[in-house]
């Protein structure tokens, strides 16, 4: 105050807010009214003492107290974390509260207080408050918070031998500079400590940064008071001089601490990233399936280990190559459809199942699951995708579908498989040559069965069988549909011709025995034949050729009928 005062209104710089601001930000609500009742008695007495008087003090010091009460109510209301100093926005939060709301409101009530006090222009002191309190605050802040918060304690104590010993080289470098500058008053150089503090900010973050900016502050005030330095080429009263020099801190303040802050988050995203790197290699290296970075071409940046043993590739020698190269051709627009899929929707994950060709040119089935990399503007940067041989899994499928749909004991078609294929044999004809259904039954096989036994049974129905495929087409289709019934699907077959492919099925039929001892058994079959009709369905289709069955079983069976 003493120092300060050049008009006899407010102080043309005022630091104490600073220094309540930042107690009141590192500590609990719960020890705030001590702090600000402690600060309002001591800023009561130096008022009295070397400002307005005893009469006025109580009054100015409630202002005075009640600006850093905003402003640290305000940055816990809006989120503003504990340091000003770890990122872009909480500085701008801080610039915004501190340096603009906090002493825009209180100005009025303390502008008024000294006006009436002092006998002064209350616009003057509005305008004093407001620029000496907010560059006190913006300047001197974050360096008392560094010390509030144990920051420079922390820093010091676990900092290395060689980073302590670089940082008072560039502490001892910056002291040089601002006493070269600020000791003369012929030269303009205020930008010469800028260099110095850039380079603190680069190596020691914004511990650093603070410390060096208030090395320049100390030296900069002791010399401007005394009347040197470059501010003092500047035509004005001594309170103007240094209101500029406090608003040259404050820009340099304002340029220095947003860089401070975006290396310590880009340091604290570059210490995640390398834990999250460790964390990725632990995985990928010990996974037993194969994890891809791809670039958005498809090109691969990356491939675990595991598809050496999976593929037999060096994962090296993958990097830069093109991932559908590794594809079976028929299963490539599937993967490249997923590969699109992923591309347009980053947030979802995708599943895909393909063919791959490994070393020496066989196949191998895998399962990919993938997803898009995007960076912080959710722009999609590559893919990364983890693959499953699924091989294993995907042949004990085909044997389970296989067995689901064949006759254990002739290795034929079942019932399901025959109901299917029907149903799609139905879809597909145009009421004209659509095709035919056919149903054969073995004549009398209860009687064999009861004859010969079941196992002399069963080798007829597989001679049947053997029978039935070597007699007809490719595409023609036979399956067992019942104990000893037996269908056909003759597809884009008119129903004539299929009666002959029948009658030749029937004649080689008759023509084969089955040993039973030493006594040849034979069989024959009945058959019944049905074309498909455009409005037909499974059961209509199979009912006309039962009725042709039982028709043909009528006329004295070994024979053969076609539904009309």
């Amino acid at each position: 105050m003493a120092l300060t005062r050049f008009e006899g209104g407010a102080a043309f710089l005022w630091i104490s807010n600073a220094i309540l601001l930042a107690s009141l930000t590192t500590v609990g609500r719960r020890h705030w009214l001590a702090l600000i009742l402690c600060c309002w008695a001591t800023g009561s007495i130096a008022t009295g003492i070397f400002g307005l008087g005893w009469a006025a003090a109580p009054f100015v010091s409630l202002p005075l107290v009640t600006e850093p009460f905003i402003a640290a109510v305000l940055i816990r209301k809006w989120g503003v974390q504990r340091s000003f100093l770890d990122s872009t926005r909480n500085f701008s939060m801080f610039v915004l509260v501190a340096g603009i709301i906090a002493p825009a409101v209180t100005g009025l009530a303390g502008a008024a207080i000294i006006s009436l006090a002092s006998h002064t222009s209350f616009s003057a002191n509005y305008y004093n408050w407001i620029v000496g309190h907010a560059l006190g605050a913006l300047t001197f802040t974050p360096i008392f918070l560094q010390l509030a918060s144990g920051d420079i304690y922390r820093w010091v104590k676990y900092a290395t031998f060689k980073g302590r010993s670089e940082a008072a080289l560039l502490f001892v470098i910056m002291t040089i500079t601002s006493v070269v500058v600020f000791s003369q008053s012929q030269l303009p150089l205020l930008f010469l400590p800028i260099l110095p503090l850039m380079l603190i900010t680069f190596r020691t973050g914004n511990i650093g940064a603070a410390f060096a900016i208030a090395i320049i502050a100390t030296i900069g005030t002791a010399m401007t008071l005394k009347g040197l330095g470059p501010i003092n080429l500047i035509h004005g009263s001594n309170g103007h001089r240094l209101q500029f020099f406090q608003f040259y801190l404050t820009i340099t303040v304002m340029t220095v601490l947003p860089v401070a802050a975006e290396l310590a988050r880009r340091h604290l995203l570059f210490d995640r990233l390398q834990d999250s790197e460790a964390r990725f290699r632990l995985l990928t290296e010990n996974s037993t399936d194969i994890v891809l970075n791809l670039g958005i071409d498809g090109v691969i940046r990356y491939a675990s280990p595991s598809i050496k043993r999976l593929g037999g590739y060096d994962p090296h020698q993958l990097i830069g190559t093109a991932s559908i190269n590794l594809v079976d051709v028929e299963d490539r627009g599937r993967v490249a459809a997923a590969h699109l899929q992923t591309l347009k929707n980053p947030s979802e994950m995708f599943s895909v199942e393909f063919r791959a060709i490994v070393t020496g040119g066989q196949q191998r089935w895998f399962e990919m699951q993938t997803r898009a990399v995007t960076d912080q503007e959710g722009v999609v940067r590559g893919l990364v995708s983890a693959v499953r041989d699924t091989s294993t899994r995907h042949l004990a499928e085909v044997e389970l579908s296989k067995a689901a749909n064949t006759d254990p004991l002739t290795g034929l078609s079942n019932r399901r498989a025959f109901n299917h294929e029907l149903a799609q044999q139905l879809g597909q004809a145009d009421g004209t040559n659509g095709g035919c259904v056919a149903i054969f039954d073995l004549d009398h096989f209860k009687r064999i069965n009861d004859t010969f036994g079941h196992a002399i049974g069963d080798d007829v129905l597989c001679a049947f069988a053997r029978v039935a495929e070597g007699q007809i087409r490719n595409g023609d289709s036979v399956a067992r549909i019942g104990g000893e019934e037996f269908g056909f699907i003759f597809p884009k077959l008119p129903g004539e011709h299929a009666h002959a492919v029948c009658e030749r099925i029937r004649e080689a039929v008759a023509a084969i025995s089955v040993k039973a001892g030493d006594l040849p058994v034979r069989v024959t079959v009945s058959i019944g034949i049905a074309q498909f009709r455009e409005d037909d369905d499974q059961v209509s289709a199979m009912s006309r050729a039962d009725e042709a069955l039982y028709a043909a079983k009528r006329q004295g069976r070994n024979q053969s009928s076609l539904a009309a």
